[in-house]
């Protein structure tokens, strides 16, 4: 699973959801991910959702991904409050 599915997945976990229709404001990789199939490793995702003001019709969060405490991705994610079910 690529780094991006897994914080789609854990998003649709955390707000109790099926997610239709998003889009990928931004992301920045840091570090490549070298995961080896014979060592235990942890690949933590930290979401937070952004709250804005007058923009009720979407959702705003912001991830950052940490592979045994160093930070390799961050981004923010919009994803459409009609389109969450």
């Amino acid at each position: 699973m690529v780094i991006l599915d897994h914080v789609r997945e854990c998003i649709k976990e955390w707000k109790c959801t099926s997610i239709k229709a998003s889009n990928l404001k931004s992301v920045k990789f840091l570090s490549p991910v070298m995961m080896k199939a014979n060592r235990t490793q942890t690949l933590d995702i930290i979401l937070k959702e952004k709250i804005t003001t007058g923009d009720s019709q979407v959702m705003k969060i912001e991830f950052r991904c940490m592979k045994n405490d160093e930070l390799i991705a961050l981004g923010l994610w919009y994803f459409s409050t009609d389109t969450i079910q």
